[in-house]
């Protein structure tokens, strides 16, 4: 495995009475596709803000390419932003709904890369935009003229401007039909393909994390239970919470492929 470019060590992190993060530590190696699976609320969504820097945990340090994030001020923070981007759950409230596609994919940009020029930041997006399988009509729609799977791929878009080493993606799949994240999916794993992207991947759906990740984090009530290589924790999970959690999607893969077709109720004559 490649060297591990963003950790963190040790988290912890609570809101009043609930505790979020308790002594979480994860790497995350270049180029490698990680998924962190665990019930609602069970803190996958507030370690991907702590490293991804947009929250500072209570306790414990991320770490990116050896730099201790949380210190970081000025165009090292800049630099930081640049290389791991955060892919937010709900599409609709992280666009702004009155700004065109092309504005929203370069918006990043315009924060970041203000040493390129306004025709070549618009060129970068505009090429990003076709990258993620956008139609040439999302230049100048709204977010709210899009579906749920078109809206998904403009964030992609927007992250992937700024040519981030990390993309941490908070149930990017949630809300949208199986073949949609299916194609999601398989999006994610040809832009790894292309260039030394990492993926972080949090989501409620095992099979999703199956198809997505080499590697496997299960999180429960704010704790790391067990991590493992996908091919590992398929064969045989080490702690009783997650075997329960493959046992129940094995269950529904079985049900699924027994269940019988629908018949017509139409009488034959």
């Amino acid at each position: 495995m490649s060297e591990a470019i963003l950790v963190a060590q040790g988290l912890e992190r609570r809101y009043r009475r609930a505790c979020a993060l308790d002594g979480v530590s994860v790497s995350i190696s270049a180029g490698e596709s990680l998924a962190i699976v665990g019930e609602s609320g069970c803190g996958k969504s507030t370690l991907l803000r702590c490293l991804a820097g947009l929250e500072r945990a209570d306790a414990g340090s991320v770490h990116f390419g050896g730099a201790e994030v949380s210190p970081l001020r000025g165009e090292d923070r800049k630099r930081f932003c640049r290389s791991v981007q955060l892919v937010l759950q709900d599409a609709t409230r992280a666009l702004n709904p009155w700004w065109s596609g092309l504005t929203l994919v370069r918006e990043p940009l315009d924060l970041l890369r203000r040493d390129l020029s306004m025709p070549e930041r618009e060129t970068v997006a505009r090429c990003w935009m076709d990258r993620v399988g956008l139609p040439a009509s999302v230049v100048e729609r709204l977010p709210g003229e899009l579906s749920g799977g078109q809206r998904q791929r403009l964030l992609l878009a927007r992250a992937m401007t700024l040519s981030p080493s990390v993309l941490l993606l908070d149930e990017p799949l949630a809300g949208l039909d199986p073949p949609i994240q299916a194609a999601i999916l398989e999006l994610l794993k040809g832009l790894r393909s292309e260039r030394p992207l990492a993926t972080v991947l949090v989501t409620h759906s095992l099979g999703a994390a199956a198809q997505g990740a080499e590697r496997i984090v299960v999180m429960r009530s704010g704790r790391l239970v067990e991590q493992q290589t996908m091919t590992a924790f398929l064969a045989g999970p080490q702690d009783p919470y997650s075997r329960e959690i493959l046992a129940g999607w094995q269950a529904r893969q079985a049900n699924f492929v027994k269940s019988p077709p629908i018949k017509s109720s139409g009488s034959a004559h």
